[in-house]
């Protein structure tokens, strides 16, 4: 009988401990799925990869680009001033070869003559549609020799060169036949500073870097 009774005292003991067990998980279980809604509700918390950058990286970053900068900047002026020397010659040049291509199509002389205003020199291309009397040719202008760049004119007096139908130079001189511009800046840094255009009789014209 006493045994009998241990047994159910017992088996309640056990019945008593799992179901207060299963209170406790179900608890737990309860209290996970609240704090779970309540974070939800207020947004998770962005993490510091989200937040961007703080203002002490911010200040390096500016700092880095701002050395990186002025260290490149005496190289960029530097390509900039060959940029506008080599497009002063070539335009020189282009000047040059538009005028005998025309003269060989148009069947006119052509020349391209040169003048000084104060510091600055000017060219156009010019037609001889009756003889002794030269005009602008049509479609073109009048174009400037940037005057930060010094410049050589080497041509006869006339300052002018005439190219003929046929593609000569009518009054090409083997020492009178250059313009050359030059760029202190460039010369300053040892560099390349002369662009210079020279034709020859049979109407050939060269751009040289020196």
């Amino acid at each position: 009988m006493i045994i009998k009774e241990l047994e159910e005292y017992f088996v309640a003991g056990v019945l008593r401990e799992r179901n207060r067990g299963k209170r406790a998980v179900r608890r737990k279980g309860l209290k996970i799925v609240n704090e779970t809604k309540r974070v939800r509700a207020r947004g998770a918390k962005p993490s510091s990869a989200s937040r961007g950058f703080t203002l002490i990286e911010t200040v390096v970053v500016v700092g880095i680009v701002a050395i990186m900068t002025v260290g490149s900047f005496p190289g960029i002026m530097n390509s900039l001033e060959t940029r506008a020397l080599d497009g002063a010659g070539r335009d020189v040049l282009m000047a040059m070869q538009t005028a005998k291509w025309k003269a060989a199509s148009d069947k006119f002389n052509y020349r391209v003559r040169f003048s000084q205003v104060g510091t600055a020199w000017k060219y156009q291309i010019e037609r001889e549609a009756v003889s002794g009397t030269w005009t602008t040719a049509p479609g073109t202008l009048q174009k400037s020799i940037p005057t930060k760049f010094s410049v050589t004119v080497t041509l006869p007096a006339s300052k002018d060169v005439i190219f003929t139908p046929t593609g000569f130079v009518s009054n090409c001189d083997s020492t009178k036949n250059s313009i050359r511009i030059t760029s202190a800046k460039l010369a300053s840094l040892s560099q390349q500073s002369n662009r210079t255009v020279k034709f020859y009789t049979g109407g050939s014209v060269l751009f040289l870097k020196s």
